[in-house]
């Protein structure tokens, strides 16, 4: 399975469950290219979602090829953010993909949590390399993949990850709204942080910095990664 393949896997997955509305986020963010630099993103609204969004991005010098996509619930559900993220090099994939959770309480993670950590403990072990950042380790749970991997490991990681989907998007199209203020209040707290550690702290920031003005770099973190 290439990227391209990977990418329509994971759309379809998202079909199945939500009704993806686009964004229309005009010529100057929905495609980027330079020499040597490639980036298309898509965007949609959806039900029970404030946002979802799918990009992929290629360096030509560095061989890289990159898919990332995210599922952001609105902040009256308390349903986790889910990030995916494959980036293929010519010997390794370096591969993120976890259910950032707003709340914390045993109820909450018997429910988001442990049914992923489940799936998880029937793949091999993933051996990978890298640790995690200090600035994600708040985000880390039993079901969390990241780091650098082989390529032999690619397929396994990828059936994982859409495993994972099959879980996570069903609980997320039957959430139901959040009443209670105060809960509402942690979970848009909650929101309103990551995005934050996502616009300041991702090393994506300095990768597509060497392609783009400050300004546009901006824009793609405020306007549609987040």
């Amino acid at each position: 399975m290439d990227q391209d393949q990977r990418k329509n896997a994971i759309l379809a997955k998202m079909e199945t469950h939500l009704s993806l509305e686009p964004i229309d986020l005009g010529r100057d963010l929905a495609s980027f290219e330079v020499e040597g630099f490639k980036l298309r993103v898509s965007s949609w609204q959806a039900n029970n979602c404030r946002k979802v969004w799918c990009a992929r991005h290629t360096m030509t010098e560095a061989g890289v090829d990159a898919l990332n996509a995210f599922v952001y619930p609105a902040t009256q559900y308390d349903a986790p953010i889910f990030l995916i993220l494959f980036v293929i090099t010519r010997r390794k994939v370096m591969c993120h993909f976890n259910i950032n959770t707003p709340l914390e309480d045993d109820d909450y993670k018997a429910k988001w949590v442990d049914p992923l950590t489940e799936i998880l403990k029937t793949y091999p072990t993933f051996e990978a390399k890298g640790q995690y950042p200090e600035w994600l380790l708040p985000y880390r749970h039993s079901c969390s993949v990241r780091g650098m991997h082989d390529l032999e490991q690619l397929d396994d990681l990828t059936n994982c990850m859409l495993d994972y989907l099959d879980v996570y998007l069903p609980k997320l199209t039957a959430s139901e709204p959040i009443s209670d203020p105060n809960t509402l209040i942690r979970i848009k707290a909650f929101h309103e942080r990551f995005c934050d550690d996502i616009r300041t702290k991702d090393p994506g920031l300095g990768i597509m910095a060497n392609f783009m003005s400050k300004d546009l770099l901006n824009r793609f973190f405020h306007e549609v990664f987040t």
